[in-house]
């Protein structure tokens, strides 16, 4: 259970956060929807909104005023852990962005080193142990955010940015932020990349704010790197029998190459759920079509190895695999968005390359631009693709 140490930490940012200097005032909503940006949780929102902060003229002078360090004293700590123990959303509220609906029943021992958390839901009571310094250096949001702000000050190197990169880099010591500021302190700014590398294009798909930004950062000004995204970025569309190959192929032995052409040629382009479960014979096939919807709509963490006869049931919006035999396990359920809807690790990357093209914006540039917009026109990577060619005419 996470939500006491959020709850403090949570409550530290948000209580000493510095207001907005004055002659911002007619910048600040836009500034204030860009910082909202970095907390989203969609990465091509954040990395949009990085550009931006730094492109800003107000941009960096906004960030230093908003970034601090994770610190708190013991009185404060108190006080807002009473203030959100408190019924009236006036008192609570302030210290603490939002709470569970189940806040009034539950109850926190402390039991050694750890904290026993217990909690009624309906009629029964739950439970869990953990220790609060376990998860201080966990990647909440609001020190995602805080970790992209710092990336945007190390780049912009201006007598504003680097003493509130100092500033940030004060905190606790185990904290994100602190280690993230604390780390771009002593790095040079980075100077463009004369060759497009691999390591790059695997941040994207890393998860981390600080390798997914440096990807960004470093993707636009890196020389190559046009023509590099024109071979690694086709149209995302497929025929339905270039797509009924390929799943038939996750019976066989081939199937770690099906399900890599399956990750970005994604079976939904032109098959529907019932005709991807259909096309798939053996054991293997269900469990791997399984996993391919269960980790991360497509990135894989690792072969999963199933078998004893598994029935797929595919639904509306999931996909439910059973075990048909006494006693069984528990089915495991996957979601299944909408084509509109879905992103899949592989599209994020390349939604993610949309961004870096657009803030490029060469003829190259907008020729991938043009070969992402011939895609299926349903899918998010063609819709924004065709959107950031419209605003470069």
């Amino acid at each position: 259970m996470r939500f006491t140490l959020s709850i403090l930490l949570l409550a530290s940012t948000v209580a000493l956060a510095a207001p907005v200097p004055a002659d911002l005032t007619g910048e600040k909503a836009k500034l204030d929807a860009l910082w909202n940006e970095l907390i989203t949780p969609r990465w091509v929102d954040r990395a949009r909104a990085v550009y931006d902060l730094l492109e800003h003229p107000k941009g960096v002078e906004f960030l230093a005023g908003k970034v601090v360090p994770v610190s708190a004293t013991a009185d404060d700590l108190k006080k807002w852990l009473k203030a959100i123990n408190s019924d009236d959303e006036k008192v609570w509220k302030p210290a603490l962005l939002g709470r569970p609906e189940y806040i009034e029943r539950m109850t926190l021992k402390q039991n050694g080193a750890n904290v026993k958390c217990e909690w009624r839901v309906g009629d029964s009571w739950q439970s869990t142990e953990f220790n609060p310094h376990d998860y201080l250096d966990t990647d909440r949001a609001v020190w995602q955010r805080a970790a992209l702000a710092a990336h945007v000050l190390h780049r912009a190197d201006t007598k504003a940015s680097r003493p509130a990169l100092a500033r940030l880099a004060g905190g606790h010591e185990k904290s994100g932020p602190t280690r993230t500021a604390a780390e771009l302190l002593k790095a040079e700014v980075p100077k463009p990349v004369a060759e497009f590398t691999d390591k790059l294009w695997d941040w994207l798909l890393s998860g981390s704010p600080s390798e997914v930004v440096a990807a960004v950062f470093a993707l636009r000004e890196t020389k190559n790197v046009t023509g590099v995204l024109k071979a690694k970025l086709p149209a995302i569309k497929a025929t339905k029998e270039q797509l009924t190959k390929w799943v038939k192929a996750l019976d066989g032995d081939e199937r770690g190459a099906a399900f890599h052409k399956l990750c970005y040629f994604h079976p939904s382009l032109a098959l529907t759920l019932s005709e991807q479960c259909d096309l798939v014979s053996t054991d293997r096939g269900r469990g791997t079509l399984f996993q391919f919807w269960w980790q991360d709509y497509g990135r894989p963490a690792g072969w999963i190895t199933f078998a004893n006869k598994l029935q797929l049931t595919p639904a509306d919006d999931q996909l439910v695999m059973s075990w048909p035999r006494r006693d069984p396990p528990p089915p495991l359920v996957a979601p299944v968005p909408p084509l509109e809807k879905q992103t899949c690790a592989q599209w994020q990357r390349a939604r993610l390359a949309i961004v870096v093209l657009e803030k490029i914006g060469t003829a190259e540039a907008k020729e991938v631009l043009k070969q992402l917009a011939d895609g299926h026109p349903d899918i998010l990577p063609t819709k924004e693709a065709k959107a950031a060619l419209g605003r470069l005419k």
